[in-house]
């Protein structure tokens, strides 16, 4: 298979603003023969303002391959509930409703039973990448990881929660006015900066 041979790359195409938004969590090199490049979407459900979107969408352009978004809901969750669920099968309606007006396919796995395996492994053996989201709490950077390194292409992980991304702070902070006063200046400049969305250009 052709392959990008190096990890470090799998950005080069990226604009800054993007590019510093990503890790990779394996070592492995984007496969150019993938039948598309898959988008793991879990809390950053929209289709605007979404760099996880974008990342994988530069990416398909780049390689003439479209983006498959994936999303997922089982039974299986300590605290699942009605309530819970239903708020997140209506959120998945507006945005899967959104990427098919910009031109991006999303399909929603929905496991009634909460006990079959989820198809997002089976997805990535034909991805040419996999782009997920950079989600700090429990249990997905567990999950991430287990995928990363299950999988036979790249996995980058997307920052999509934060204004200044996670990677640019210098240390952890424990008291919340002293990351306010260390990125104030930052959260000013960045704020009124509009979005620049990546259009798709290969068909759904």
């Amino acid at each position: 298979m052709t392959r990008i041979p190096d990890s470090r790359d799998n950005f080069a195409v990226l604009p800054e603003r993007l590019k510093e938004r990503c890790r990779s969590l394996n070592d492995k090199a984007i496969e150019t023969r993938g039948e598309f490049v898959l988008y793991w979407m879990h809390h950053a459900v929209r289709g605007h303002e979404n760099p996880a979107l974008d990342v994988a969408t530069a990416l398909g352009n780049r390689l003439g391959l479209p983006v498959l978004v994936y999303q997922g809901l089982s039974g299986s969750h300590r605290y699942d509930n009605d309530r819970h669920h239903t708020f997140i099968i209506q959120g998945a309606r507006d945005a899967h409703r959104e990427l098919q007006e910009r031109g991006v396919r999303a399909a929603f796995h929905l496991d009634r039973e909460g006990d079959k395996p989820s198809p997002l492994r089976q997805l990535a053996t034909r991805a040419a990448a996999l782009v997920v989201e950079d989600f700090p709490a429990r249990p997905f950077p567990r999950w991430t990881a287990g995928l990363a390194q299950r999988s036979p292409v790249a996995v980058i992980a997307v920052d999509c929660s934060c204004l200044v991304p996670m990677r640019a702070q210098p240390k952890r902070f424990t008291r919340a006015f002293d990351f306010r006063r260390h990125n104030q200046d930052e959260f000013k400049r960045r704020v009124p900066l509009p979005w620049a969305e990546v259009e798709p250009t290969q068909p759904a």
